[in-house]
């Protein structure tokens, strides 16, 4: 499967490089123990935490929609 395939499939916006270490750095200089980003990534990150089974619920209405838009790849 093609790079830009995979991409394409991602159902998020993807912040680009720079952001990432950026953010990244920050963290690390700010001694936080994690750090979560973008925004979307926080959200989900706290529903997890707070409800394990909603995300779960979440993931599979997800993985669904994704399996409706593209089919269902096996990986052969």
């Amino acid at each position: 499967m093609k790079k830009d395939h995979v991409v394409e499939r991602i159902p998020f916006r993807l912040i680009d490089v720079d952001t990432a270490v950026a953010r990244t750095l920050s963290a690390v200089a700010a001694r936080r123990s994690i750090a979560v980003f973008p925004f979307y990534a926080r959200v989900l990150w706290w529903v997890e935490r707070l409800s394990p089974r909603l995300m779960d619920a979440a993931l599979r209405a997800m993985m669904r929609q994704q399996r409706r838009r593209f089919g269902s790849s096996t990986g052969s």
